[in-house]
């Protein structure tokens, strides 16, 4: 079994004898010190062996849109941390990419989208690293 630190190396190796002798040695699953190879400079840095994945620094997404009670999307907004990263205006959008970078710990991705008609949703998630929340859809008023 190999336990990993904290930098993802490894910090401990233990070793189970398959065929343990019946007074001699360690019991089954202690912890035996065996000569072990120094680890390798490269598992320091990062992309070393052993390490994890890599922290996910930035993330594509394709935001589906679909429709919104039978009507076509029209006009969509997407905002990262409140801040407007892309716009699109179509007959029918049916998709949105956009790309988020969550170096700095959470981002917020904020999705408007409207109908022809006015009437619309916003779709709000909340990523943190590799993991992405659920996503929170509420209905917007239409516009005047």
């Amino acid at each position: 079994m190999v336990v990993l630190g904290a930098d993802g190396c490894v910090a401990r190796r233990y070793y189970v004898d398959v065929f343990p002798a019946a007074a001699a040695g360690p019991r089954l699953g202690a912890q035996v010190k065996r000569e072990e190879p120094s680890a390798p400079p490269a598992c320091a840095s990062s992309g070393g062996v052993g390490q994890g994945p890599p922290a996910c620094v930035s993330q594509r997404l394709a935001l589906h849109l679909g429709s919104f009670r039978g009507r076509p999307i029209r006009s969509v907004r997407a905002y990262v941390n409140g801040k407007l990263v892309k716009a699109a205006r179509g007959r029918n959008l049916k998709r949105l990419l956009v790309t988020v970078r969550t170096s700095g710990g959470a981002a917020i991705v904020r999705v408007d989208s409207r109908t022809r008609n006015g009437r619309g949703r916003r779709s709000v998630r909340t990523l943190r690293g590799c993991r992405r929340t659920r996503v929170r859809t509420t209905v917007l008023r239409p516009r005047r």
